[in-house]
């Protein structure tokens, strides 16, 4: 069975959720509450936290690790089917995840590119650190968060030093409260990325500390994207923010060092690049995991190179371009999402509530050992 560390775990969880609620979630919470989108940011906590009681709770109430939880508790047929819809929406991920890379990196950085050219590059890669298998997988979480958290709060603090305006951020509270109630909930299909815990959490080196490590993967994304979202409110006041289309980005093109050193948006996208790698490869691997676990496969590996054709046709046919794109991420996502990392885990949460919590030990690890000797 393969084992990650805490701090692994920790990383994988962080950079499932941030890298596109980064450009995505100021945007669309200051379209909702307008300057108050920050503090919309920070109550978000309060659906995280419900999320990681209803994973954590899965988790203990579990003797395997997802897919395979879906068959423990909603049975051979119902568990299966589910299942098989989850590789769909896995794959899917994927694809989603790439073509937003690839139309951003297109409109900002490289336009009249090929679309086909990014996304055949990133898939040649993606493939290859698939392949690696999961070990190095969290391995290579763990290096990008050690790299790219300190830059994201450089950056913050760089935006935030001369554009200390919090007169923006006022009237604190003069909003509609069931809008309000809406934009905080609109929040819960970012932190509901918990989810990869079920089948991560299992591999945990101290699984009885894996509520902790989900707690300080959630406190670290809230404050970031809090910080991000008044950090483009006090830059361009919550109306203009509101009609751009990546605020966060045009934020940074803003960065000035002394008057000296500027258009550092190039080095943001290198790290940023590194974030959207580590988000698709992580759906990539659940989309293979699931499959390996659900057909009785000896490894997932084989299947990366095969699926990649899939997920790269997906990709390219999910939109026509950004416009249609966008409203793919601010309308189907969410549903989609919403549907596979809340509805089902809570019809999950409640069947287990009627379910003793699993007594023998050794042999929960002697089933896992049968189960994953092939996935690291």
């Amino acid at each position: 069975m393969p084992r990650i560390s805490k701090f692994q775990l920790y990383a994988m969880l962080f950079l499932f959720l941030s890298p596109l609620a980064f450009l995505e979630i100021p945007e669309m919470l200051t379209n909702l509450v307008n300057q108050n989108a920050w503090l919309a940011a920070l109550l978000g906590i309060i659906p995280g936290y419900l999320m990681i009681f209803v994973f954590n709770y899965i988790l203990q109430k579990s003797r395997y690790p997802f897919p395979q939880l879906l068959i423990e508790h909603l049975g051979q047929y119902l568990g299966g089917l589910v299942g098989f819809f989850y590789i769909l929406f896995f794959v899917f991920l994927t694809s989603f995840t790439l073509r937003f890379f690839t139309d951003f990196i297109e409109t900002n950085v490289l336009p009249g590119t090929p679309i086909s050219i990014h996304i055949g590059v990133l898939l040649l890669a993606l493939v290859i650190g698939l392949r690696s298998g999961i070990v190095n997988i969290a391995r290579l979480h763990e290096v990008i968060l050690i790299i790219a958290l300190p830059f994201i709060i450089i950056i913050l603090a760089l935006v935030l030093g001369p554009h200390w305006d919090t007169e923006r951020l006022l009237p604190v509270g003069h909003v509609d409260y069931k809008l309000f109630a809406f934009s905080i909930g609109s929040t819960m299909f970012v932190v509901s990325k918990l989810f990869i815990v079920l089948t991560l959490g299992f591999w945990c080196e101290e699984k009885g500390k894996v509520v902790s490590i989900m707690v300080k993967a959630l406190w670290t994304y809230i404050i970031i994207i809090t910080l991000t979202t008044m950090a483009t409110i006090m830059t361009f006041g919550g109306i203009i923010t509101s009609f751009l289309t990546f605020p966060t980005f045009s934020m940074v093109t803003l960065v000035n060092i002394g008057n000296f050193i500027q258009n550092i948006d190039i080095i943001f996208i290198g790290f940023w690049i590194l974030g959207i790698y580590a988000v698709t490869i992580m759906a990539w691997f659940m989309a293979c995991y699931s499959t390996q676990i659900l057909f009785g496969l000896k490894d997932y590996k084989f299947l990366a190179a095969p699926s990649s054709l899939m997920i790269g046709i997906i990709s390219i046919l999910i939109s026509s371009n950004i416009l249609e794109l966008l409203l793919v991420t601010q309308i189907l996502i969410p549903i989609i999402e919403g549907t596979f990392f809340i509805i089902i885990p809570l019809i999950i949460f409640f069947v287990t509530l009627f379910k003793p919590y699993p007594v023998n030990e050794q042999a929960l690890n002697a089933g896992q050992n049968d189960q994953m000797d092939n996935t690291a």
